[in-house]
């Protein structure tokens, strides 16, 4: 019998993922691959293996976990862990963050996008129409500004959020940061007030835990300047969904990135009537592209560096405190 550990995929991943994954993780482990991903299945499997490979772990799968060890996450957040059930066990938590710069990438994309005013042109020119400034207010949507030199506001100042700031470092920005951590690289780190009140371009980067879920409401964006440029890439939940649609709505200055969302958005049907996300002139959306590069899933490197680490010491170069939830 063999002596490696059992690892159990409990999230269905793509052929080219498995591709990746596979051959590495196989010299370590045991791999369980199932064919059903049905919660009623994976309870059922999930009962003598030591490793989980996540996706969703809920607190029934948790409690019949008599042997799990560890669950490694598939990228860095952990929303998707019943982490109430999992921090009265001993159960460790790893996590990756080898797509750290491919997330930022995609952050400073939309950034520049929302800055020059990129997408609303180019739907106004496939009319067969050309903007022509009147001098009125009404010229504010198409209207472009730079970067270079502006105040930047960085929530969040993990591997994404320096990321971000490597990246914008040829821009010559001032940049603050808001941060639970004392680790800034000599940038200044403020309250979230003071961050939100000067940013003319304000990226967040923060995880999504109890605490920060709608850290950014109604009384935050009334700190805004009225021409700030928002863009998230963490998670959509760290903004409160309906505050955010009052303001674009209500301040067509302030323009905004998406690539996360919210749950149920966009649905099979778009969006629902009550948030028009789409009708908004003022928002850049994707569809949670921002960690992927072609059909590649650079989140996947850190992963199985980290499951590697855990079968040869027994350690986790990423791991997350399930208490904290960060």
């Amino acid at each position: 019998m063999s002596s490696k550990d059992k690892l159990l995929l409990v999230h269905k991943l793509r052929e080219s993922d498995l591709d990746s994954i596979v051959p590495e993780l196989s010299k370590f482990y045991q791999l369980i691959i199932p064919s059903d991903y049905s919660r009623e299945n994976l309870i059922k499997l999930i009962t003598d293996v030591q490793v989980v490979l996540a996706g969703v772990v809920t607190g029934p799968m948790v409690e019949a976990a008599r042997e799990l060890k560890m669950i490694q996450t598939l990228g860095a957040g952990i929303n998707h862990l019943d982490l109430e059930a999992i921090s009265n066990t001993s159960i460790r938590i790893g996590n990756s963050h080898s797509n750290a710069m491919v997330v930022a990438e995609h952050g400073v994309a939309m950034m520049l996008a929302l800055a020059r005013k990129l997408a609303a042109h180019d739907a106004k020119m496939r009319t067969g129409q050309w903007f022509k400034p009147s001098g009125d207010e009404t010229d504010l949507p198409w209207l472009s500004t730079g970067i270079h030199g502006k105040k930047l506001g960085i929530v969040g100042f993990g591997h994404i959020g320096k990321a971000v700031h490597k990246l914008l470092g040829g821009f010559d920005m001032d940049t603050l940061v808001f941060d639970r951590t004392k680790d800034h690289g000599g940038v200044k780190n403020v309250d979230l007030a003071q961050l939100l009140s000067q940013a003319d371009y304000i990226v967040v980067t923060i995880p999504l835990t109890a605490a920060t879920r709608n850290l950014i409401s109604d009384a935050e964006f009334g700190m805004m300047n009225k021409t700030a440029i928002l863009v998230n890439i963490s998670r959509g939940e760290v903004i409160d969904k309906t505050a955010l649609w009052n303001c674009l709505k209500n301040y067509p200055g302030i323009s905004a990135g998406l690539d996360v969302w919210y749950p149920g958005d966009p649905g099979m049907d778009g969006f629902s009537e009550d948030h028009r996300f789409d009708k908004l002139d003022n928002l850049l959306m994707s569809p949670y592209r921002a960690a992927t590069l072609g059909g590649a899933s650079p989140h996947l490197a850190g992963v199985i560096e980290n499951l590697k680490n855990w079968a040869l010491k027994g350690e986790l170069i990423h791991e997350v405190d399930s208490k904290e939830g960060y």
